[in-house]
């Protein structure tokens, strides 16, 4: 599902502590950023990230279905994609304060019909076979895989990707293809990924997969859900986000 790129705060489209994110990308035509989605448990199946024996990429993949950002922005009645994003940087301590009500609404929601939160950090596991599946069908046989803090590029055996019950094999990792044609990325604290090709590969690709986000435009940053409050804040410390933690 492509959705209408987000209209940025003036703060965050002035800010000089970030760049567009099509400037990290502009070798490629166009990038489109993949909202993670949130998880809804299969019947049958017992998921669980509140123990320390966290559920391989398979357990994920196979016992979970995803749910769209769009629909929990209409079941919870927030306002669009940004004021849901930025109840998760919250939630993920990227940002120290939120909108009380919003959040209430959401990790109400959360609560009641038990989704597990869209993930930061890493190209989501319920994703990750999919993804590779069709870059297979791509005519691919092996990707190039590398961190956010380093370039040195290993290559892996998608075949062996997609039996290995692990995520992808680096942290806050870069996907792409040996002809350099597709780049997948994520990075830290994000609750998205980005997408990079040309234009008809991504539409291909969106369609396939059936992901839900948004192209970005010249001006979209990395901040493009950040907005100035200074009303009805829940912080760190307010007993509204510890009675959820």
């Amino acid at each position: 599902m492509v959705l209408k790129t987000p209209v940025q705060a003036n703060e965050v489209e002035e800010s000089l502590k970030s760049t567009p994110i099509r400037q990290a990308y502009a070798d490629y035509e166009e990038t489109f950023v993949i909202l993670h989605p949130f998880l809804r448990i299969k019947e049958g199946h017992n998921i669980r990230f509140d123990t320390w024996k966290r559920p391989t990429k398979n357990d994920i993949f196979l016992g979970t279905v995803p749910v769209n950002w769009s629909e929990i922005v209409a079941q919870t009645n927030l306002r669009d994609i940004k004021e849901l994003d930025g109840l998760l940087a919250y939630l993920h301590c990227a940002r120290q304060e939120a909108d009380r009500d919003a959040w209430l609404k959401l990790m109400r929601y959360i609560d009641s019909t038990k989704l597990i939160v869209a993930q930061v950090d890493e190209y989501p596991p319920a994703l990750i076979n999919p993804t590779l599946e069709l870059y297979e069908s791509l005519g691919y046989k092996d990707v190039l895989i590398y961190s956010d803090i380093s370039d040195i590029k290993t290559s892996y055996l998608i075949s062996k990707l997609i039996k290995s019950g692990n995520d992808l094999p680096t942290y806050c990792a870069r996907v792409l293809t040996p002809d350099y044609k597709i780049l997948l990325a994520t990075n830290s604290d994000a609750r998205f990924s980005y997408l990079s090709s040309d234009s008809a590969t991504l539409n291909y690709m969106i369609d396939k997969l059936d992901l839900e986000g948004f192209f970005c435009n010249e001006a979209t940053r990395e901040g493009w859900s950040y907005h100035a409050q200074t009303e009805n804040l829940i912080d760190w410390s307010s007993p509204e986000r510890k009675s959820f933690d």
